[in-house]
């Protein structure tokens, strides 16, 4: 997934269905505020027991993006110590004026974030730095198969790199075009655990435009060729990369 429609979903899903969302008639804290501008005015209101923050909830309307971040942030500081509410806003307003380190950007973005997904580096660039999209070249992925065919799976591997065609059908938005994706393909491994009858596969796939290649297309055309499926299989992508010198390198080095 993209990360841009990746982070637009969970503004949808914060704005949609917000959690704190509600009146707390027992709130000893409140504070309004109200952007004049687009027309935001919400309400938040804190229960705070000693120096915990034990529930919070908001009232109020606003543009989606005032509503789910209001709903994001009650996320982040209930349950936790007035202290450590005020060090992450603190952080949060160093990140809107330009200020924050990468240390303290990925410690605010982590507490946002769900447990799965968490942010391991930070790097801070400027200006002068290459749009993301244009310097993107490949992407790896972690792909563990479970269950099932999955060793089967696994075992087809050389034969189906072996190909000098795998012909997909790559489904879009506007279009289902049938397509090769073997040379998208630059890096595919795996390893497996019989006992656990489970297959571990390392990807590195083109990630550029229309050679784009999705790792789900990618686990659906090797199953069709080793005529097996497995019961469960989880993606993850472990990096970004792009091209320096000829080579390959993690995006966040360039």
């Amino acid at each position: 997934m993209e990360n841009r429609n990746f982070y637009n979903e969970i503004l949808t899903e914060h704005n949609i269905h917000p959690e704190f969302k509600h009146d707390l008639p027992d709130a000893n804290i409140e504070l309004e505020g109200v952007n004049p501008s687009c027309g935001d005015d919400i309400t938040l209101k804190l229960k705070v027991d000693g120096d915990v923050i034990t529930d919070g909830a908001f009232v109020g309307d606003g543009c989606a993006i005032s509503q789910a971040s209001a709903d994001i942030m009650l996320g982040m500081i209930v349950g936790r110590k007035k202290e450590e509410a005020l060090r992450l806003g603190e952080i949060f307003r160093k990140m809107i004026q330009g200020e924050a380190t990468a240390e303290e950007c990925m410690v605010a973005m982590n507490r946002v974030l769900p447990p799965a997904l968490q942010v391991s580096r930070v790097r801070m660039v400027d200006d002068r730095f290459p749009k993301v999209s244009a310097a993107l070249r490949q992407a790896e992925y972690t792909i563990t198969l479970r269950g099932g065919g999955a060793c089967a799976i696994a075992s087809a591997l050389p034969a189906f790199l072996a190909q000098d065609e795998i012909v997909a059908l790559r489904k879009t938005k506007r279009s289902e075009t049938m397509v090769n994706i073997r040379p998208m393909i630059h890096a595919l491994t795996a390893r497996t655990d019989d006992e656990k009858n489970t297959a571990v596969l390392t990807a590195r796939v083109s990630f550029v435009e229309a050679t784009t290649l999705k790792p789900d297309l990618l686990v659906e055309s090797l199953c069709t060729f080793a005529g097996a499926q497995p019961e469960r299989c989880e993606i993850r992508r472990t990096c970004l990369l792009g091209e320096k010198d000829g080579q390959s390198v993690p995006l966040i080095d360039l």
